[in-house]
């Protein structure tokens, strides 16, 4: 069953979060932006609210990084607390925005294969494969409700 309106898909790292968005059909997911991440993530928390008002977002997918076995691993609590940090925000926020989870095993490899022929700078590289890996999972989620 289709979503109708803009989703958001959020790749969270230790360092940055790639976000990609779907369009409002449900159908497509681009690359959007990365955002860096801070110590405590107020200023990361604001962005993510600008993003969702701005661009009227229905519902928030979270990449969860499993490990290759299918079983939770160190970096899935981490992104499972900072899920929790967003859901507190927007509800404070008076942001009624849905949370979800969709299984991102092997997106920053795809994405990384898929970026193997730019020519970017180390940094730019490794925002492009955020974006690009948040894309891969918010298409993923999206065709897993067709």
């Amino acid at each position: 069953m289709r979503i109708l309106g803009r989703l958001m898909g959020l790749d969270v790292g230790d360092a940055r979060v790639g976000v990609a968005i779907s369009d409002e059909l449900g159908i497509t997911a681009q690359p959007h932006s990365t955002l860096k991440r801070s110590s405590g993530d107020k200023s990361l928390l604001k962005q993510i609210h600008g993003i969702l008002e701005e661009l009227s977002i229905k519902k928030v997918i979270v990449g969860l990084p499993l490990g290759l076995d299918g079983n939770e691993t160190e970096q899935t609590k981490k992104t499972r607390a900072f899920a929790q940090l967003l859901e507190q925000s927007l509800l404070s926020a008076g942001l009624a925005v849905e949370i979800d989870f969709q299984d991102e095993r092997l997106s920053s490899v795809e994405a990384e294969r898929i970026l193997q022929d730019k020519k970017l700078r180390n940094s730019d590289r490794r925002a492009a494969v955020d974006r690009m890996a948040a894309s891969i999972l918010l298409r993923s989620y999206l065709e897993s409700k067709l």
